[in-house]
């Protein structure tokens, strides 16, 4: 019995090490807002239920002039910036969408269920909050401003559809001028 017992506790343990690494390798570390390795754990899901990619909303968003950023104020600045944005789209979104940081400087919100008025209407939201926060700089004792551009879409027959669509639509909120949003 006491052999039982032992060996239920180190299942258990077990059990609780390989959610804590599947957290941790789902998990990007500067961040803390899922990976790509979670997208592709999520994107497996829908493969099975393709029905909800109708109603599947995409949000992909970049950082303006990033590489700037990073050149003007070093990789410290643009860190900040990174975890400044992961922080304020966690805040803004429902716990059960996915956000993920896609690249270097780019983000996805996956939404699910919404319609692509309320989907258009929440990256602008983003979009307007992430540039009301502030980076205080030291070296130069003053504030910097971060903005973002982001592209819309809603439902598609596939994943990779839906990316396309949302993409195309970033690359046109970029040619807009920046710190804007399309769809």
């Amino acid at each position: 019995l006491e052999a039982i017992q032992k060996l239920k506790q180190r299942l258990e343990q077990r059990d609780i090490l390989e959610f804590q690494l599947r957290n941790i390798a789902n998990t990007d570390a500067l961040t803390g807002v899922s990976n790509r390795m979670a997208l592709e754990e999520y994107l497996k899901f829908l493969e099975h239920k393709p029905e909800k990619l109708s109603k599947t909303g995409l949000i992909i968003m970049d950082v303006d002039k990033f590489k700037h950023v990073n050149d003007t104020f070093g990789h410290i600045v643009g860190d900040q910036a990174l975890k400044l944005i992961a922080k304020t789209l966690k805040a803004n979104v429902r716990s059960s969408d996915l956000v993920v940081r896609y690249g270097g400087d780019e983000f996805l919100v996956v939404i699910d269920n919404i319609e692509f008025t309320e989907a258009l209407y929440l990256a602008d939201k983003l979009r307007c909050q992430i540039v009301k926060d502030e980076i205080y700089i030291p070296e130069i004792n003053d504030y910097i401003k971060i903005s973002i551009s982001a592209g819309v879409a809603v439902g598609a027959t596939s994943w990779s559809s839906l990316l396309e669509k949302a993409d195309k639509h970033l690359f046109r909120a970029k040619a807009r001028g920046r710190n804007a949003v399309e769809g």
